[in-house]
């Protein structure tokens, strides 16, 4: 793994063999603080599975124009290459995408001298999507006019995506791709018991499955497509609602953490499920909630925390805060951090930007301008974790310090001793929104979700981040709980 230069020696993983091998984009790699050996989707070694053939190297070229599209089946989290051939050199086209009937996206280019486009290395003259990015069609798909964004459904088992090419006003070529979710055999059901709302996942076959719990943030978001994609993997899944769902606790505060034990219960009572392979997966609120859940309860062996904060914040009650924890245990408040040092912990980061581009000089000066008081007591003890800690963040996180709170956690980590391999994955240039890559139904502005466009410098930065972090999310879990 080459370095960079970020807290005590940051690695910059190998974004250039990455895109070589499996055909991702280029972009900003993580600044990361341990090593990572991470393999590009569908390489040896790679938790990644390529979902069909891959077009074998001899199939001849079609004469006249044509789309060709490696591999024509795939998973939603996997990237495809793009090519056209058989143009006019300096002839310009447009490529559409159509996505279920639902979703719609478009980029113009102009072929080469060899009447070529590759779409993984030209960017796009006009379209959906400005710069170079291979993906860029799936990414930038949005709901198409006429269709409630709203009511749009949610993909998760297998859809087709239309490509058209056109030029001159008329239909050059057109071919059809199937993108898959869901594995054929993974099963999906409703979970409304004991007192727990939320949906499980489970794999094909009879086990014994490694099972992860997935929470959101915030925004509620369930993250399905996680799920189904982890499911096809071989990880039995709960994706779990602690707030806002009937029978639930109208708002973040004064959640009860017992609720979560009670599903750890659960879960490990599911036919196939590996009761001692637990692993817990979350996103901001959520991913503050995950390194809090592996602190507290033994039976977590590996953590997933994304854009999370390292201390109990406080609240929230009728759109502010509350003045109250977000949690309890033992019928007692955690100790909590007031939604005003955050905010002013995120306005010191953002100076400290100003001043200095070097992001771990930073963190650094803002760490160091913090009195720890005012932390310490709210830190989550993320030493007591059974396993591996897996931190991902963004400098330019707009929605709260992400970077700045998961490198409070990673520092704990190494300074208590904690006898596993933590990670921490932090970029540049992508905001508070990374996850799962390629899919089509992400939040934008066409469903009225402004705050992730406001949640950082710019979404083709979460979308690399996205990108890159995602195979190094699938080889920590392979490695931590398979």
């Amino acid at each position: 793994m080459p370095c960079t230069k970020c807290l005590p020696r940051l690695i910059l993983p190998a974004l250039i063999i990455l895109l070589a091998v499996a055909g991702c984009f280029p972009g900003p790699a993580p600044l990361s603080t341990a090593d990572s050996n991470s393999s590009p989707p569908g390489a040896p070694g790679s938790s990644t599975p390529v979902a069909g053939p891959l077009l074998p190297p001899s199939s001849p070229t079609p004469a006249g124009p044509y789309i060709a599209v490696d591999p024509p089946r795939s998973f939603n989290d996997s990237p495809v290459r793009v090519r056209l051939s058989g143009l006019t050199p300096g002839q310009t086209v447009t490529l559409r995408a159509n996505l279920a009937d639902t979703y719609g996206s478009y980029a113009s280019f102009v072929a080469g001298d060899d009447g070529s486009v590759d779409l993984a290395q030209l960017a796009p003259v006009a379209g959906s999507y400005s710069q170079l990015n291979p993906m860029g069609l799936f990414w930038n798909a949005q709901v198409f006019p006429g269709v409630d964004a709203l009511s749009a459904p949610i993909l998760l088992d297998s859809y087709p995506v239309t490509l058209t090419l056109e030029g001159g006003g008329e239909t050059l070529a057109r071919t059809t791709i199937t993108r898959v979710f869901m594995d054929e055999g993974v099963t999906r059901r409703k979970v409304n018991e004991d007192g727990l709302v939320g949906v499980y996942f489970r794999p094909a076959g009879p086990g014994p499955f490694p099972a992860l719990i997935l929470t959101g943030g915030t925004d509620l978001d369930p993250h399905y497509s996680t799920a189904a994609a982890l499911a096809s993997r071989g990880y039995a899944v709960l994706t779990l609602f602690y707030y806002g769902r009937p029978g639930l606790p109208d708002e973040l505060n004064l959640v009860p953490l017992e609720y979560f034990e009670k599903a750890i219960a659960w879960l490990q009572a599911q036919d196939g499920v590996a009761g001692d392979r637990l692993g817990v997966m979350g996103w901001s609120a959520g991913g503050q909630l995950a390194l809090l859940l592996g602190a507290t309860f033994p039976q977590f062996r590996a953590v997933v925390a994304y854009v999370p904060a390292a201390v109990v914040s406080e609240g929230t009650l009728n759109g502010g805060f509350s003045g109250q924890s977000r949690y309890t245990f033992r019928g007692q408040p955690l100790t909590y951090v007031r939604g005003s040092a955050l905010v002013n912990w995120d306005n010191a980061l953002r100076a400290a930007r100003q001043s200095d581009a070097d992001p771990q000089s930073a963190l650094a000066a803002t760490l160091a301008g913090i009195d720890a008081s005012s932390y310490n007591d709210a830190a989550i003890p993320v030493e007591n974790t059974q396993g591996p800690v897996l931190l991902i963040s963004s400098v330019d996180d707009d929605a709260w310090p992400s970077a700045l709170l998961a490198e409070m956690a990673m520092r704990r980590l190494r300074a208590q001793g904690h006898p596993f391999p933590d990670q921490h994955l932090m970029y540049e240039g992508s905001g508070h929104f990374i996850g799962t890559p390629y899919g089509p139904a992400r939040p934008d502005a066409s469903l009225g979700v402004e705050t992730y466009l406001a949640s950082g410098p710019t979404l083709d930065g979460s979308d690399r981040a996205s990108a890159d972090s995602w195979p190094r999310v699938l080889q920590f879990l392979a490695g931590s709980l398979k």
